[in-house]
Order: C-alpha cells, then sequence, then structure tokens
C-alpha cells in the first residue's frame, strides 16, 4: 500500500511538472504572436565605434593573451588571461593596403595591448566602465601607432584574471 502511494505521489509531480511546462510554452508562444512583427530593413545596428557591421572587418588574435598585471595595492601578483579583436573602418577603398598590414601586424597589436593592460592593475580591468576606458586606450595607441583613425573597436571575450 504504502508503494503505491510514492508511485501515485510520482506520478502526479511529474504531471504538474509537464502541465507547467505546457503552459509556459504556450505563454511564450502567445507572446510572441502578439508581437508585431519588425521590417527587416527597419533596424540599423551600429557598434560603438559607429560604423556599420557591414563595413567592418574583425582582425582576431589568433591566441589568447596572458598578461601580467600590476600587483594589488596589497602586493598580490595578478595576471589576466583576455582574447582581443580589433574592428576596422573598411567604407573607403583606398585603405585597402592599410587594412592588409594591420590584418597582418598581429605582434603590433599584441604589443599594443600588452602595454595598455600590463600598467593596469586587476581593480582597474574588471567591470565593464573599466573595460570601455581599456578599449578606447588600446584604439588609441593602435591609431597613433598605424597613423590612421579606421581602428574603430576592441573587443575582448573570453577574461579569465589569475
Amino acid at each position: 500500500m504504502e508503494k503505491n502511494k510514492k508511485f501515485m505521489f510520482v506520478i502526479i509531480f511529474l504531471l504538474v511538472i509537464l502541465l507547467a511546462t505546457v503552459v509556459g510554452v504556450a505563454v511564450l508562444a502567445l507572446r510572441m504572436m502578439n508581437t508585431s512583427p519588425q521590417e527587416p530593413g527597419a533596424v540599423i545596428v551600429v557598434d560603438p565605434g559607429g560604423v556599420d557591421p557591414a563595413y567592418s572587418r574583425l582582425v582576431n588574435l589568433t591566441s589568447p593573451m596572458t598578461i601580467n598585471l600590476l600587483p594589488s595595492p596589497d602586493g598580490t601578483p595578478h595576471a589576466v588571461n583576455i582574447n582581443v579583436t580589433i574592428a576596422l573602418d573598411t567604407r573607403d577603398s583606398a585603405d585597402a593596403d592599410l587594412i592588409e598590414r594591420i590584418v597582418g601586424s598581429e605582434a603590433i597589436i599584441r604589443d599594443a595591448v600588452n602595454y595598455v593592460l600590463s600598467n593596469k592593475r586587476i581593480d582597474q580591468i574588471s567591470g565593464s566602465v573599466n573595460q570601455d576606458i581599456l578599449k578606447e586606450a588600446i584604439i588609441q595607441r593602435l591609431q597613433s601607432e598605424f597613423r590612421t583613425n579606421i581602428i574603430h573597436n576592441v573587443f575582448f571575450w573570453d577574461i579569465y584574471f589569475m
């Protein structure tokens, strides 16, 4: 008799979960059906650098960078492992040779990233506001190095602090 009660309880529990799932999916479907569709060309996505992604070329570093940071105020050493991508403005066809030179200059890009990040402490790198400041510093350093303003954005991804 006790076994039947447990079995019945499990069956009822599973039915409640199934019912909740069905209701959740139905509510989601109704909400999606009641929202008005947007025109495909109505939204123009522009990155923070101000360039339409259609005119942007991304340059990914071939491998992540591990950079030693300045020690924390208490003397604790830290490092960051980070992947970096830069975005180039390709709207002007006269810049084609310069773009190819930048794409082939991974060592210069790595050096600029290393210079900016290695002069910071972990508290100056963590957080989106600090990372926006760092991105701007890297952009300025790269623009100065290549003597151009076609470098319009830097993206950080897979950031690990050590």
